[in-house]
This record gives C-alpha cells, structure tokens and sequence, in this order.
C-alpha cells in the first residue's frame, strides 16, 4: 500500500521506495519466496545505482539491500554471492553507520557465521573484531577500528560492543583500547571530548566484572578472584563518598 501511494507523489522517483520495498522483500524472504524476494530486492539496489551511483555513501539503505541479497543469496544456495554481499554490505555499513552499530554486527556476525561453516576459525574470530596489537600506537589502534572518522562517543561505543560480549577474547580487546587509550586523555583535548577519564575507568572496572564471570564459569577460582578485586577496588573508588553501593562488589564465589 505504501508503495503504491508513493508512486503517486508527484515528485516520485523509484529510489523513494527504497525502505518499503525492501521491508516487502525481507517478508519474502521470510516466507521462504527467495526468488521473490531476490527480484525486489535487484529490483531496488538498481534504482539506488541509477540515482546515486554504484555503493553511495547517501545513507545506509543500499548496506540493507546488500544484507538482503547475502540472506537470499544463501537460501538459494549460492555460498559465493551470499559472501561478496555480505562484504558489501559490512563496508557500507561501517562507512555510513560505524563499526559500533547493530547493522554492522548484524553482518560481522554472518561473515563469522561464513567462516565458521567453511572452518576457517581464525577468520571468523578476526571478523568479529580481534585484540589490536599491542605495539601499535594509539593512532594505528583508533585508524585500525575506523574510530577517528566517527562522531563522538563511538570510541566508547566500539568498546561496549566488545565489552558485553561473553568471550575472554573480546573482553581483552575492550580491555586493550581502554587502557591504551587512557594516558592520552589528558594530552589531548580532542581525545577528551569523546570521552573523559571516569567513563574509561568504570569501563574498565566492568570489564573486570566481565573476566571475573567468565573466570568461574571456566572454574578458574584464582583468575576469578583477581579480577573481582581489581573490580572492588576501583568500583570503592567511584563510590567514595557517594550514598549507596554495588551489588557486584560482594559477589561470591
């Protein structure tokens, strides 16, 4: 209905039906009518070459197309395509929304999931965003992850994104950004008006919190402790002073 109310705008062109027509084609997928959906879905990435050229920047609805095509690709059975969508789509994403939105890990994920199925584990973990070396300098870690071109509080929104997932891995990454990030704060103004030092310090101790879970869940008791009491200490910090407390600072074992 949208669609066809839209045709009749008097300023209507087809790239306008961009959203609905591809919402149309993901219900199409969805009921299994993949070669539907794959018309729809052509269909519509043509109009957006045809208005903005091939993989504009002009906002994130081509990345949704991609996406679309890599599903429907897959329900077709050809693993290739599928892929060489899927990393148009991560690109188009991470240059129109950031690496942190949940567009962007929506794809990480299937490139991961890709990966996984043709056993190249490695990969798979990289493309879910590995720990940056730690003799690279703080500007080859932000131009690394994307950061620096991002608006303000991604730094911090790259970092949630690694922090709340429930893997060793990924909480040494949050991790390794905090704490490479911290010391720079104060020499640069820029770096501090994306985030200042107390945010980066209760990231840090929720980390903690983080490798403390996942430590008993290993049965890893010693492990478990020392990251519950560098939690403790730094959480007695911020709330000196303050009324009330932490449940996880009495956390048990």
């Amino acid at each position: 209905m949208s669609i066809q109310e839209m045709k009749r705008l008097d300023d209507y062109k087809k790239y306008k039906i961009s959203l609905p027509l591809v919402n149309l084609a993901s219900c199409h997928y969805l009921n299994g009518d993949y070669v539907q959906a794959e018309r729809l879905l052509l269909e519509g990435l043509a109009s957006r070459v045809e208005e903005f050229g091939k993989d504009d920047r002009e906002s994130f609805i081509t990345g949704r197309f991609y996406h679309g095509l890599a599903c429907v690709k897959r329900g077709l059975g050809s693993d290739k395509e599928a892929f060489e969508f899927l990393l148009k789509a991560r690109d188009h994403y991470q240059k129109t929304l950031g690496r942190g939105h949940h567009r962007s890990a929506d794809v990480a994920v299937a490139l991961g999931r890709h990966y996984g199925r043709s056993g190249q584990y490695e990969t798979a973990y990289t493309s879910l965003g590995a720990r940056p070396p730690l003799n690279m300098t703080l500007m080859e870690h932000m131009d690394t992850l994307d950061l620096l071109p991002m608006s303000p509080g991604a730094v911090m929104s790259e970092v949630e994104g690694l922090k709340f997932l429930a893997s060793e891995e990924f909480c040494n990454s949050a991790l390794a950004i905090c704490e490479t990030l911290r010391p720079f704060l104060k020499q640069s103004a820029a770096l501090s008006r994306l985030v200042d030092v107390a945010q980066i310090d209760r990231t840090i101790a929720e980390i903690h919190h983080n490798h403390r879970c996942i430590n008993a869940e290993m049965n890893r008791p010693q492990d478990a402790l020392r990251h519950q009491l560098i939690f403790n200490t730094m959480m007695q910090k911020e709330l000196a002073g303050k009324k009330g407390s932490d449940m996880r600072l009495a956390m048990s074992f």
